[in-house]
């Protein structure tokens, strides 16, 4: 055998690995409003890169109600209603749970209490604003939620809830995320004939500035996540079908900038209810020397 030194490079799946050692800009993982598949799709088009159904417990569960990867690690967080046959489901089956993006399998952190509909992991100081930050999982309530569109931190350990404000703009659909780049919680909301809320919220003064909604229209969003890597936002739209068909609506993937305007980037297979940028699982060529 020659000696020497020989490069390698093989081509593999690391399932869990976070980091810098990714191959690209991180997955941006969507779970159905109507279903319990998680997509990962492309943020450009909208158009389904893979699906994998979610389980929890061995059995599926029946939709995705919130999404958000924490920061640190990529761990995929989920609000997942349990396999409820009926449309409004009990308040016991809105679940916090972490999801396995690669097998879909979820694991239960504890009920929420209410019905959530989306979640944002976020810096927050609970003095004044002032560091050290600590990475904090908020989520928001629903409309038809026991205590409709409001803000809630929770515990990523236990599910356990602590109110935090009240949203109450905007109607049908509540989304939130967190933009880095100014350090603002940002609300979705609104809809079918109800006037569509964007707005800006400031964890510690609890102060909420209105954005300007512009560019392209549509009747409802939700599954709003930040993209840092573009500075802007996307989200799951609603729009009216442009297509002669029966059918009113159409879903697209859009995007918003943090001054409020809106583009169209593609369809989308289904509707999504949460939205995530993460490093988990991520495919790539690595190269090393061995002798």
């Amino acid at each position: 055998m020659q000696s020497g030194l020989r490069t390698l490079v093989f081509g593999f799946i690391l399932v869990g690995l976070v980091g810098s050692t990714s191959a690209g800009e991180p997955f941006l993982y969507a779970g159905d409003n109507y279903a319990g598949t998680l997509f990962t799709i492309d943020k450009s088009t909208g158009a389904t890169i893979d699906t994998v159904g979610v389980t929890l417990d061995g059995s599926p569960v029946a939709s995705i109600k919130g999404l958000a990867a924490r920061e640190s690690t990529g761990v995929l967080y989920a609000v997942v209603v349990k396999d409820s046959p009926v449309d409004q489901p009990p308040v016991g089956d809105f679940t916090l749970v972490t999801i396995v993006p690669d097998t879909g399998v979820a694991t239960e952190i504890g009920p929420l209490g209410d019905r959530f509909a989306g979640l944002a992991w976020a810096p927050y100081a609970p003095t004044e604003g002032q560091p050290p930050w600590v990475e904090t999982l908020f989520g928001v309530t629903g409309d038809g939620a026991i205590n409709p569109e409001e803000l809630y931190i929770i515990d990523p350990d236990t599910a356990a809830t602590s109110f935090h404000m009240s949203l109450g703009n905007g109607a049908d659909g509540e989304a939130i995320a967190y933009n880095s780049d100014d350090n603002l919680l940002y609300h979705l909301s609104g809809g079918y004939g109800f006037d569509l809320v964007f707005e800006k919220i400031d964890l510690w003064t609890l102060d909420v500035t209105p954005v300007a909604l512009s560019g392209a229209s549509f009747v409802n969003g939700n599954g709003l996540v930040y993209d840092q890597a573009a500075g802007v936002f996307r989200f799951a739209a609603i729009v009216e079908n442009p297509q002669p068909t029966d059918q009113l609506y159409a879903t697209e993937l859009f995007s918003v900038s943090a001054v409020g305007v809106a583009a169209s980037l593609g369809a989308t297979d289904t509707y999504f209810s949460g939205m995530a940028f993460s490093e988990l699982v991520p495919v790539e060529l690595m190269s090393f020397t061995i002798e």
